[in-house]
């Protein structure tokens, strides 16, 4: 009843509605007075990651596969429960005999062919034509290669020249991944991306979106600074000492603290924080780990700091800036805060915007 008088409040009032209802005005106002109880704050709480994972997967998921996932990310909540909001919000998975698409129609990737080729030349255009004046022609890198090995054989040059395309093909790729990165911190959709780089919104989120990346430890080697960088080994020696089945978020304190040189050292100091004290309480966390013994083979990376690596390069992009540094790392660690590492800098009084203030003057 009350859901449907806010449906029409607008256009009919109140009074009038409950009047013909013969429902009591003092009813309907005393339940919108009334605070919300614990089960319907966290119902909203769920709703939005129910729809969440429903569309990351392109809206085939149903209630079964939505409730494994959200408990697989550490969000406890019981099937029915996913089954009654996802009535409430009118959604349903993929039903046999009714299949939903989720790939864009080969009629409209040619009629947008078609019309890019009756439109003339837009003024992103002539600026992508001034960049190309300055890139290296195919006969410089024909002579590179030939130049750099003089005495090869051909075979050899072969090689060489298989190993040079490969290395110019990933820049292409970093490149364009770290545009499509900054749309995203800017607001850009994944449909409009898609639209700009000529492929649908799936094939884009399947090429560059961070859950997809996170198996690949190479692509945040390659955008991290060389202080970063010896963040991440300090990390993975704390983690292997301490006898960790993984890298968790208190190693990568652990490796930002040990350097009293860098940006996120010198801000922690600069803000009142006791970096020693910080240490004390990371390596507690770590003595409560159950020491494994791995005799020297690769540890992984926990699901937490991994993220935390991926806030650090959100952060990275949002300032601007083209490599991760120990600032954006410690950034990525107060921006999780449910996690230990920003609870024990939030405890310190170290806090994100104060962080960022003082970075900004560097």
């Amino acid at each position: 009843m009350i859901r449907f008088i806010d449906a029409f409040r607008d256009r009919f009032g109140v009074e009038p509605i409950c009047k013909a209802l013969q429902f009591a005005p003092s009813t309907y106002w005393s339940a919108k007075r009334r605070r919300s109880c614990a089960r319907q704050l966290r119902d909203a709480g769920l709703r939005s990651e129910i729809r969440r994972v429903f569309d990351e997967n392109f809206g085939v998921y149903g209630a079964p596969k939505i409730w494994a996932q959200l408990n697989r990310e550490g969000i406890r909540v019981a099937r029915c429960t996913v089954e009654r909001l996802m009535s409430d919000m009118g959604i349903q998975g993929a039903v046999r005999g009714k299949p939903r698409r989720t790939t864009r129609g080969k009629t409209r990737l040619l009629v947008l062919a078609v019309v890019n080729l009756r439109l003339t030349r837009a003024p992103c255009q002539l600026r992508v034509d001034d960049m190309m004046e300055s890139l290296p022609s195919l006969d410089d890198l024909i002579r590179l290669v030939e130049e750099t090995n003089a005495e090869a054989d051909s075979l050899q040059q072969l090689t060489d020249a298989v190993v040079l395309s490969g290395r110019i093909a990933d820049l292409g790729g970093g490149l364009v991944g770290h545009f499509v990165e900054r749309a995203r911190s800017s607001g850009a959709t994944w449909e409009e991306i898609g639209e700009r780089m000529g492929v649908s919104k799936q094939a884009a989120q399947k090429r560059f979106a961070l859950k997809g990346r996170q198996g690949r430890g190479g692509f945040f080697l390659t955008r991290l600074a060389e202080e970063a960088r010896e963040v991440v080994r300090r990390a993975v020696t704390h983690a292997r000492e301490s006898g960790s089945s993984h890298v968790g978020i208190e190693h990568l304190v652990l490796g930002l603290l040990d350097d009293p040189e860098s940006v996120a050292c010198r801000a922690i100091t600069a803000l009142g924080g006791s970096v020693d004290e910080i240490r004390s309480v990371a390596q507690s966390e770590t003595d409560l780990d159950e020491a494994v013994d791995r005799g020297g083979g690769r540890i992984p990376f926990s699901a937490d700091s991994k993220k935390v690596l991926e806030l650090a390069l959100r952060e990275t992009i949002r300032s601007g800036d083209r490599r991760i540094g120990t600032g954006h790392i410690l950034l990525g660690l107060i921006r999780d805060e449910k996690s230990p590492g920003a609870r024990v800098l939030l405890e310190s009084g170290i806090g994100r915007k104060a962080v960022e203030a003082w970075i900004e003057e560097l």
